[in-house]
This record gives structure tokens, C-alpha cells and sequence, in this order.
């Protein structure tokens, strides 16, 4: 038992010192306490104080070889037990079949949920087909030519009541704030303005009704200001309409190129009255080429002697300024103020309100 013994301590002695050469030679290793090793006579054997010999966790050092080695070997056992090479369109059959379009798509397209949501929804079994209900092993992917107007495409009781129970806010916006993510430290996001104290109780005018906008089963919650989307984007200089939403949905509705949703601002414009007004305002109309995009405009109208109406139902980045830049309309205001069948009303700036249950941006 004494020999046994003896033999596991040499054993292991020689696979620390292994591993202790290695340390010493490879300049990737930083002790992150000074060792001490003492050489003894009979060379190579080495006699480490433990307690004071830290090395870091490394399994490039410790266990890296031994891991590859593994990999290795289950690699080559794989490639030996199966002939047949490997089929990089598992789990993705549009490589098989072109033609094929992902479910998620066609329920996007169709303005039933987000993609993300379908995909969620898939998984649970809340989408039927005429009927049937889909799953995600055979209906991940589809033909769309084999779902015509005709099919029902629709989601069950339960993925509707989970689309119910995400809320939609409407916030005006004030300038300075932006509508995404910040850039720098002394930007402030609009999601901070999701507040308790700014949350608007008063009666604003709904689609030109007086009717209580606050939707009182929504009451604020500090959890409320997770998840949310921002739904067609200001930037910091323009104010007005914001939606942020937990709804794929609504998201979906708002931003998506076949939309067409309407959204109208109010333009203020700088320099005082314009005698060719009128001229600009057709060359707004007719659309207006900005380097590789074509800008065009639902509508425009003069509203008062230096403010415009404009509606769109394209968006592109700074669109409307862009715009009146390209024909020396110089922007002294910008404001949303409708983004489909919901308008901002009398929402103070700087506060926001959730959309009310018979509110509909379509």
C-alpha cells in the first residue's frame, strides 16, 4: 500500500512538473502571483509550494490539448460510421426548394404578427391553416403559390389573447429626445420617459371625439419599461406622435413597406413668407431624387403662410427634411401628428398615455 502510494505522488509529481514546464515556456501565461520552484538535486523533479502557486484557469494549459484531441476523435469516429456527407439544409429546406418561403414571412406579410411572434406561435401549435393546426417540423417552411387568398391563415384564442396583453403606449415627444437607442452619454431615450408621473389621465380629442383615452386596466407598472419597440422613429429635433409598443404586431402595422400606413406631420418653415410657394409644393409632389432614394409624398398643403401639411406613407431616413432641403424649403419645425387612425390629440409634450381598447392604427 506504501509502494501504491508512493508511486499515484510520483505519478502526479511528474504531471505538475508536465504542466509547469509548459507555464515557463509559454509566454501566453501570466502567474498572477510569483511562484516559488525549487530545483532538487535529482533533476527534473521539482518541489512547488503549493499555497503560493497560482496560475490561471487557462484550458489552453490545462485541458485545451486534451479537449481537441477529443473533439478530434469524435469528429473522425462521426466521419467513419457514416458514408455520407454532411447536409448543410438541415433545418433550412429553402436551400432545397428556392420556391420554399418561411412560415414566419407569409404570417408578417399578411399582418397577423411579427415574425418573431410567428415563430413563438409555431412552436405552440397557435397557427391553423383552414383548420389545421401547424407545427414547426413540417410547416417551417411552405410554398406560397399552395396558400391562396382563399386559405384561412389565422392564429387560435390563445395567441390572441397573448397579442391582447401586450400594451401600446403613445408618448409626445419633445425635442432633444431620441426615439432609439443612445449614442452618447448626454442623449436621453424616450423609453425614460415612461414614468409614472408622466403618464397622461386627462381626456384628449379621439379621432375629433371627447372620450376618456386612458385605458384604466393599464394601470403603470416600473416592469412596463421593458420590451418596448419604437414604431416609426423621430429624430431628436422633430416632436409629436411616438408609438412604443410590446406588439410585433403593431410594429409590423406601422413600419412595414407594403403598409402604406399614413403618417402626418405639420412643418414649419423658416425665413418667413415664400412668394413661389405654390411652384416648391408641386416639386414636392411630383417627388424628389436625394442621392440613390426617390422621396416622394402622399400629399402636401399649406396649412397657415409658413406651415405645411404633409403626409407620407413611405419613410426614409430624415425624409421630409431631405425633401424640403432638395427644393430650399428651409425646416424650422417638425411635428407628427397622426400615424394611421390615431392622433396625438391634446397630449402634452413630454407625457404619454396607453392606446385605448377601440383605438385601431388601421
Amino acid at each position: 500500500e506504501k509502494q501504491l502510494t508512493h508511486q499515484t505522488h510520483l505519478e502526479s509529481m511528474m504531471i505538475l512538473s508536465h504542466h509547469l514546464r509548459r507555464a515557463v515556456a509559454s509566454p501566453a501565461i501570466h502567474p498572477l502571483k510569483t511562484s516559488t520552484l525549487v530545483q532538487c538535486n535529482s533533476a527534473p523533479r521539482w518541489s512547488v509550494t503549493a499555497s503560493i502557486v497560482r496560475w490561471r484557469s487557462s484550458d489552453a494549459l490545462f485541458h485545451g490539448d486534451d479537449r481537441r484531441q477529443q473533439h478530434r476523435r469524435r469528429r473522425n469516429h462521426r466521419h467513419r460510421h457514416n458514408d455520407d456527407p454532411p447536409d448543410h439544409t438541415v433545418g433550412n429546406e429553402s436551400l432545397r426548394n428556392p420556391n420554399l418561403v418561411s412560415l414566419n414571412k407569409i404570417m408578417a406579410q399578411r399582418g397577423l404578427c411579427s415574425r418573431k411572434e410567428a415563430d413563438a406561435y409555431l412552436a405552440q401549435g397557435w397557427i391553423r391553416l383552414n383548420g389545421q393546426v401547424l407545427n414547426k417540423r413540417e410547416h417551417l417552411w411552405m410554398d406560397p403559390a399552395q396558400i391562396t387568398e382563399n386559405d384561412t391563415l389565422e392564429l387560435t384564442k390563445e395567441a390572441s389573447q397573448d397579442q391582447n396583453n401586450k400594451s401600446t403606449i403613445l408618448l409626445h415627444k419633445p425635442a432633444g429626445i431620441v426615439s432609439g437607442q443612445p449614442e452618447s452619454d448626454d442623449q436621453i431615450p424616450a423609453v425614460q420617459l415612461l414614468t409614472a408621473d408622466r403618464q397622461y389621465l386627462g381626456k384628449g380629442n379621439i379621432n375629433n371625439n371627447n372620450n376618456n383615452i386612458n385605458n384604466n386596466t393599464n394601470n403603470y407598472h416600473p416592469r412596463y419599461q421593458k420590451g418596448w419597440a419604437t414604431a416609426g422613429r423621430l429624430d431628436a429635433k422633430s416632436t409629436g406622435l411616438l408609438v412604443l409598443t410590446q406588439s410585433g404586431k403593431v410594429v409590423n402595422q406601422i413600419i412595414h413597406a407594403e403598409s402604406n400606413m399614413e403618417k402626418e406631420y405639420l412643418v414649419g418653415i423658416a425665413g418667413g413668407i415664400v412668394t413661389d410657394l405654390e411652384q416648391r409644393l408641386q416639386q414636392l409632389r411630383a417627388g424628389v431624387r436625394d442621392g440613390n432614394d426617390v422621396l416622394r409624398v402622399a400629399s402636401v398643403d399649406q396649412v397657415y403662410k409658413t406651415q405645411l401639411r404633409v403626409v407620407l406613407t413611405q419613410g426614409k431616413k430624415h425624409h421630409i427634411r431631405r425633401m424640403f432641403q432638395a427644393v430650399q424649403l428651409p425646416v424650422r419645425t417638425l411635428k407628427r401628428v397622426r400615424i394611421g387612425k390615431v392622433v396625438l390629440g391634446n397630449l402634452p409634450p413630454g407625457t404619454w398615455r396607453y392606446l385605448g381598447r377601440q383605438e385601431r392604427f388601421v
